[in-house]
């Protein structure tokens, strides 16, 4: 009796196993239809829509969230100079970034903009081991105000912030000009502005905030054609080179 009630129980179960199996494999193959389905309807669609006629009047926009805890803001080469609270977290390309047009930065959002008079950085390039970046920024101290330096945040570079330097005209050495916070060295002949007379006032003297008045700077030289000598502006009044 008890032999019987085990083979029935086996037979129950066995049972049960290949209807469970059966309606699986159904299920299965409904769902593989299904996907088959939407994935043929999708690519239809898709190849149905002519992109460039979509996109054309329109614009792909790219956003982040502002999140205060985001991981990077821990580091000085991400939080110096911008309101966590404020500002959107990074994006990131891994790879060039190409245009057949220009890069347009616009909005004044950059690096430091609650501090600059209007605008901020608006184009930062880091070294290879990221201590020091080559630094673009408008506004800082005028509308019409641009600024361009090599610079390494405190703690990076050395223990006090650095300011390094600009070559212009060349990337070879001791050739172009070298320009940095407190010197500036000529690897190439400078040509002065050719006058008749000497300047009175200095041409939009109240757009740079470091003149304080229209007045000619101490140590302003150029070439005067009429005296053919070479004029500089003293504390006692313009005075001429003595020359052979």
């Amino acid at each position: 009796m008890k032999n019987k009630n085990v083979k029935v129980l086996l037979s129950t179960t066995i049972g049960l196993l290949v209807v469970l199996t059966t309606i699986t494999t159904i299920l299965l193959i409904k769902v593989i239809r299904l996907e088959d389905n939407i994935g043929i309807k999708v690519k239809t669609e898709v190849d149905s829509v002519d992109l460039d006629a979509y996109l054309e009047d329109k614009y792909v926009k790219v956003s982040k969230e502002v999140d205060p805890d985001w991981d990077k803001w821990k580091d000085v080469r991400y939080y110096y100079g911008f309101d966590s609270n404020e500002q959107p977290v990074f994006n990131t390309v891994n790879g060039v970034l190409e245009s057949d047009t220009m890069i347009s930065v616009r909005g004044g959002k950059g690096r430091w903009n609650n501090r600059f008079v209007s605008g901020g950085h608006v184009f930062e390039g880091w070294s290879g081991n990221e201590l020091s970046r080559l630094t673009l920024m408008m506004g800082k101290f005028h509308e019409t105000f641009a600024c361009i330096q090599t610079y390494s945040p405190a703690g990076l570079y050395e223990q006090e912030r650095r300011f390094g330097w600009v070559k212009i005209g060349s990337d070879e050495k001791k050739k172009g000009v070298d320009i940095s916070q407190g010197w500036t060295n000529f690897y190439t002949p400078l040509t002065l502005q050719r006058r008749s007379a000497a300047p009175k006032r200095v041409t939009d003297s109240d757009l740079n905030p470091q003149l304080s008045k229209a007045k000619v700077p101490v140590g302003t030289m150029y070439y005067d054609i009429t005296l053919e000598k070479v004029r500089v502006m003293t504390a006692d009044g313009w005075k001429s080179f003595v020359v052979e």
